[in-house]
């Protein structure tokens, strides 16, 4: 286990941080709606608690780190990031970025070779981080502010006893440029329209995508049944009435099949792809189904139901329109 970050308190634990409001952790956004709690939410304690036999190196110098792993089966660096109410991140990288960056590029041959064990990083985030050391990492983990079970949800997951399912709710970008900055004037004008966000970077070169996330299994899909279109003129208004806009006109049935050797959940994104003169971004998330825990060749049945307003958009001065055109149906794992 290496890093200070595997073991860092929780603003509880200090008392200048407790007593500031606004003070945030690696496991809680700071803030008028933080919590605290006076137990340790570390990787370590995490690990401890969950039987692990593990060796740490409390540092953040890659040398010493570098030299801790020898002989171990499985190397785990830590980093992590804060943000709080009334203070903007200075920038997206995780504290430890430098340590990070430098460990995982000075070992990359000695693993491949086999004379270090694999590397993976852990990081706890508040938000989208940029991951240089990724490339050259094993493998990558990330939680978002998981409050005081940080640690026992990390150790879970890489122990095995949990199957992780869950997804990234943003893009992690391969540079800062390519997000939009924190405007510090006190005019600021943004000019993005709709591409905010995770379809700013649909297309372009991204470390992972808005909801990807990996599984100890895999799954495949196949339709159950071919969609179904309700008669739905395009270009015509939609009335406002709520029945108007929650009819339903597209029902997808799709089967997911566990093709892998342990139990575990998948969930499925749906997305469309707008008729380009709609000027809608590449893709849309129209909504998501996680599946019950699968047995390894089980199968279960996902049913997404789309609205006429699924299948509009906005137009200015007249309302919700159905679009123009063919509209793209995307089932995935991600964007």
């Amino acid at each position: 286990l290496l890093g200070s970050a595997c073991d860092a308190p929780a603003a509880y634990a200090l008392a200048s941080r407790r007593s500031y409001w606004a003070a945030g952790d690696y496991y809680v956004v700071g803030g008028s709606g933080r919590v605290l709690f006076n137990t340790s939410a570390s990787v370590k304690a995490g690990l401890a608690a969950g039987g692990v036999t593990f060796s740490f190196y409390d540092g953040d110098d890659p040398v010493q780190a570098a030299q801790m792993m020898s002989g171990a089966t499985l190397a785990i660096a830590c980093g992590g990031a804060i943000a709080q109410e009334s203070w903007d991140r200075p920038h997206l990288r995780l504290d430890q970025d430098s340590f990070l960056t430098s460990l995982v590029s000075a070992t990359a041959d000695r693993r491949a070779a086999g004379v270090l064990p694999p590397l993976l990083v852990a990081a706890m985030a508040p938000g989208a981080i940029t991951a240089d050391w990724s490339p050259n990492a094993d493998a990558a983990l990330i939680v978002f502010l998981g409050g005081e079970a940080t640690g026992g949800a990390i150790a879970d997951v890489l122990t095995g006893a949990v199957n992780p399912s869950a997804r990234l709710p943003v893009t992690i970008p391969v540079d800062e440029t390519d997000t939009v900055a924190p405007c510090r004037e006190l005019r600021c004008e943004y000019t993005e329209g709709l591409h905010v966000g995770w379809r700013a970077l649909h297309g372009r070169p991204v470390r992972f995508a808005f909801g990807h996330g990996l599984s100890y299994t895999s799954f495949v899909y196949a339709w159950e049944q071919p969609p179904a279109l309700a008669h739905a003129p395009s270009g015509i208004p939609l009335s406002a009435s709520t029945a108007a806009l929650t009819a339903p006109a597209l029902n997808l049935s799709v089967s997911v099949t566990n093709t892998g050797g342990v139990p575990g959940a998948d969930v499925v994104q749906l997305y469309l792809r707008f008729p380009a003169e709609a000027g809608e971004p590449e893709l849309v998330l129209r909504g998501f189904v996680k599946t019950r825990v699968l047995a390894p060749a089980k199968t279960e049945t996902v049913v997404f139901v789309l609205s006429r307003r699924d299948l509009s958009t906005w137009c200015p001065g007249v309302g919700w329109t159905v679009a123009r055109g063919r509209v793209g149906v995307v089932l995935a794992a991600s964007s």
